[in-house]
């Protein structure tokens, strides 16, 4: 399941637990694939952030353009 599967999937199974459409031992069951589908995520993110951090300080620095 890549990235963007995961946040929809997230998302789903944030509205069947807002909503109520499930019984409780269900919302369990979807708590704990949410849960584990947030950690993925939330690792994924970190090392993009990661990525993203180690190109910024390869780049030269140019006074006229500073970093945002």
């Amino acid at each position: 399941m890549n990235f963007e599967q995961k946040m929809k999937r997230l998302e789903d199974i944030a509205a069947q637990i807002r909503e109520s459409r499930v019984d409780f031992p269900e919302q369990l069951a979807l708590f704990k694939e949410g849960s584990h589908l947030a950690s993925e995520v939330e690792k994924e993110l970190a090392e993009a952030e990661q990525i993203i951090q180690e190109i910024k300080a390869s780049e030269p620095e140019d006074p006229e353009n500073p970093p945002l």
